[in-house]
């Protein structure tokens, strides 16, 4: 029997120590509980305790790794120095009593709280803490004593190759599941890849991560969109596969730095550097295209804006690539729209975000219609709105031009009055019979 706090036997906290072997009384009135440890019974709770256990007068337990049961139940954690009362200690404040393990750490079968040298994490039942600080989470996860979480990732197991890493931004919140959430953001690293997140994310043991925008960073490092419905896991989902790290914004949308694959229900994008993908599927390029969900571009056209007068509107055949420039290449063709018609564009098409587009064969369709380029004719009038043999294909002209044939067919320029050999006997042959039809009609009509 110790006298507990007050120092008295026979009050109310009095401290009871048992064992199945003797004990060993200290000259400084404590008792070492034999190798197979005992009991300890105080008026916060019991504790089983594991052999090698120090017990003062007052009822403070000395564990074997360092660790100390005071009194009043709060555990104080040495740290990774190994010694009490220094800067790198860790205070558990349980909801009940801690279970001593017989490495010196201790259980937390209620939870509590743990004031470390990082911040306070709230720590839910079935937590343990060793010695140096290190908190082994129910879900697998590990909070080091530096404040970085070490995730198990799909197989289960911390130490093995598909082991995930946290850096929060300040204190955690875990989960009863396991999962560990970012009140302040910070970065997450998986065998995918890294990315920063943002407040309020959520992080699964495997690795995988929940955005608050709705995205979910998948632990291969692709991401998942919710689309238009604001739900994962239905028919219009978004797929993003960066390239590198990648970095999850407030307001959910994610910036691709190192660019990357963009995919929604509206086709496959490959996306520069600097792209910004909404958690709807939108995909902002660096140029200032929007590619929207449903697959077709947005371009700003001549004053550099999107929702002006002057948009350019593609609609790619399968997938198409952003270019660094902001430009688009549609390796599968498509349909252009810009303030100088729309245009059915063959597979190589390139467009700028001024709305010029760059044809495979040479030519170039300015944004108001008219054409140029090494392979082009000059642009004449055409009222039907069709092109024979030309690369594009005119379905409707603002300008009245449309693009002209491709195959070098020469025709005299605007203002040169001079012809060939060929050219002048061609036209004569062609003013003689029109003159001799004319003189048989008429004749006939006479008759």
């Amino acid at each position: 029997m110790l006298p507990g706090q007050d120092g008295k036997l026979g009050t109310a906290d009095d401290v009871t120590v048992t064992g199945d072997q003797p004990l060993s009384p200290g000259s400084d009135g404590s008792v070492t509980l034999p190798s197979d440890g005992g009991k300890v019974d105080r008026p916060d709770g019991s504790y089983n305790v594991p052999g090698g256990t120090v017990v003062d007068p007052d009822g403070t337990i000395h564990l074997p790794g360092g660790t100390v049961i005071n009194p009043g139940g709060s555990v104080t954690v040495p740290g990774p120095d190994g010694k009490t009362g220094t800067d790198d200690d860790t205070t558990l404040n349980p909801n009940s009593p801690v279970v001593p393990g017989d490495n010196g750490s201790v259980t937390l079968p209620g939870g509590g709280t743990a004031s470390t040298p990082n911040g306070n994490i709230t720590l839910p039942g079935g937590t343990v803490v060793d010695p140096d600080g290190t908190i082994h989470l129910p879900g697998g996860d590990i909070v080091n004593p530096d404040g970085t979480i070490t995730l198990p990732g799909q197989d289960g197991k911390t130490g093995t190759g598909d082991d995930g890493k946290i850096k929060p931004n300040g204190p955690i919140i875990p989960g009863d599941n396991g999962s560990v959430t970012l009140p302040g953001g910070g970065t997450v690293t998986t065998p995918g890849g890294t990315i920063n997140v943002p407040g309020g994310s959520v992080v699964d043991p495997d690795g995988t991560v929940h955005l608050p925008g709705g995205d979910i960073v998948n632990p291969d490092g692709t991401i998942t969109l919710p689309g238009q419905d604001g739900k994962t896991g239905t028919g219009d989902d978004g797929k993003v596969k960066p390239n590198g790290p990648s970095i999850s914004n407030p307001d959910g949308s994610i910036t691709l730095p190192g660019g990357g694959t963009v995919t929604t229900p509206g086709g496959t994008i490959n996306v520069p550097g600097g792209s910004v993908v909404d958690p709807d599927g939108t995909v902002h390029l660096p140029g200032g295209g929007v590619v929207n969900p449903d697959g077709t571009i947005t371009l700003p056209g001549q004053d550099g804006k999107t929702g002006t007068g002057d948009d350019v509107n593609i609609k790619p055949n399968g997938p198409s690539v952003s270019n660094p420039d902001g430009s688009i290449t549609l390796p599968g063709g498509g349909t252009v729209t810009n303030p100088g018609g729309t245009y059915n564009v063959p597979g190589g098409t390139v467009v700028d975000p001024d709305g010029t587009i760059h044809l495979p064969n040479g030519e170039v369709i300015n944004p108001d219609g008219t054409v140029s380029g090494k392979n082009s004719n000059t642009p004449t009038p055409n009222n039907s709105g069709s092109t024979s043999g030309s690369t594009a294909k005119t379905l409707s002209s603002n300008s009245g031009f449309s693009t002209l044939n491709s195959n070098n067919t020469t025709l005299p320029k605007t203002g040169d009055d001079s012809m060939n050999s060929a050219e002048a006997i061609a036209l004569g042959i062609s003013a003689l019979l029109g003159v001799m039809t004319l003189t048989e009609v008429k004749r006939r009509k006479e008759n």
